[in-house]
């Protein structure tokens, strides 16, 4: 694509590294009951202390893994051309992780409100903002 598309995609990167940053940090400071910016966090019964608390850290690892690839688009937003590559490989990630959420078995679930808006943009839009970085590389650029 021409140089005149990279500031829709410079935009569209840096929207996507606020969502993706709060999302992590909901669930890295949070844990699994999360601090109750997606939803009500009095969801979880405790059954096992010791369990709970080590899920949770597991949780909290994970989140803190999420925040930091928001970071990173944030970067890819202000660095474009040096991060291409970055910003195709987390897209690929988060399609991977969009399909592994099949895995639950409960299709019917993925299809309500509360996942559909997640799964489209795991499956739809990062792919999309994939293809739209891919075109915008030289050949001569990694």
């Amino acid at each position: 694509m021409p140089a005149v598309s990279q500031p829709p995609l410079r935009a569209l990167l840096l929207v996507i590294a606020v969502a993706v940053t709060l999302l992590g940090i909901d669930n890295a400071f949070g844990g699994i009951a999360t601090l109750g910016w997606q939803s009500p966090a009095e969801f979880v019964a405790i059954t096992d202390p010791r369990a709970y608390a080590i899920r949770d850290s597991h949780i909290r690892f994970i989140a803190g893994i999420w925040l930091a690839i928001g970071l990173v688009f944030a970067l890819s937003a202000l660095f474009l051309d040096r991060m291409r590559l970055v910003v195709v490989t987390f897209c690929g990630l988060i399609f991977v992780g969009g399909l592994l959420r099949f895995t639950q078995g409960d299709v019917g679930l993925l299809l309500t409100g509360d996942l559909l808006p997640s799964l489209v943009l795991e499956l739809v839009l990062f792919p999309l903002v994939a293809l739209w970085t891919i075109r915008g590389m030289s050949p001569h650029r990694p």
